[in-house]
């Protein structure tokens, strides 16, 4: 099976004064069908109490998304979403691990994704960097769980070694290819594939519509 995936830190909209449209383009133009969000406000003040996620699903066409708040914010939540254009069945919302007082509360949302009657193990996340391998470990009893998955997100470190954690996996952006994703030059974003997954071509895009580059993945799975 094949699929084109995309995870992409939206900057809570700022970059775009939150006018999401824009940021659904972005999705449409590189025809991601499963897209990892991060940096998302719902109902915020400072998005002018904006459903971030109904807008996206509008522009898009894509019916399917989940959001997981990791803090409330200003009136409203502010977290990580799964926005697909393949039905979700099911979610799990993980709560990961701090290592320092007040640092920010992170979270990472699994889905199975229904992609033409096979169920994909999906993972969207934002880690921190100082927490980086408790909250990847964390996240591997999960993934650990699934034959096939797919994880992505903003990690904040570029050292692909760090993902080793991971068990019966590799990275995308590691250190041979070293893609980068942010306007400061840090290749960040990253995806996690089970072994058997393979890349059939991997790119990011800077959209100046936000402090991160979109960055997509055109994958063949092997599922049922």
């Amino acid at each position: 099976m094949k699929i084109k995936t995309a995870t992409y830190n939206i900057h809570n909209g700022f970059d775009v004064k939150y006018d999401y449209s824009i940021l659904a383009e972005d999705i449409l133009n590189e025809g991601a069908e499963i897209v990892a969000l991060e940096e998302v406000d719902q109902f915020t003040a400072r998005n002018g109490n904006k459903d971030t996620m109904a807008i996206l699903s509008e522009k898009t066409g894509y019916k399917y998304y989940k959001f997981a708040a990791a803090i409330d914010y200003k009136g409203g939540e502010y977290g990580i979403a799964i926005l697909s254009k393949h039905p979700i069945a099911d979610t799990e919302i993980i709560s990961l691990p701090t290592t320092r007082e007040g640092e920010e509360k992170r979270k990472c949302l699994h889905a199975k994704i229904d992609v033409n009657g096979s169920l994909l193990d999906y993972f969207a996340a934002h880690c921190d960097q100082k927490s980086i391998r408790e909250q990847l470990s964390k996240i591997n009893e999960s993934t650990s769980k699934c034959p096939v998955f797919v994880l992505a997100g903003d990690f904040n470190v570029q050292e692909s070694e760090k993902f080793s954690v991971i068990s019966n996996s590799y990275s995308l952006n590691n250190a041979p290819t070293k893609i980068i994703t942010t306007a400061d030059n840090y290749s960040f974003d990253n995806f996690v594939l089970s072994n058997g997954i393979k890349a059939e071509k991997v790119y990011a895009k800077n959209t100046k519509h936000s402090d991160h580059y979109i960055f997509v993945c055109e994958l063949s799975i092997p599922l049922e």
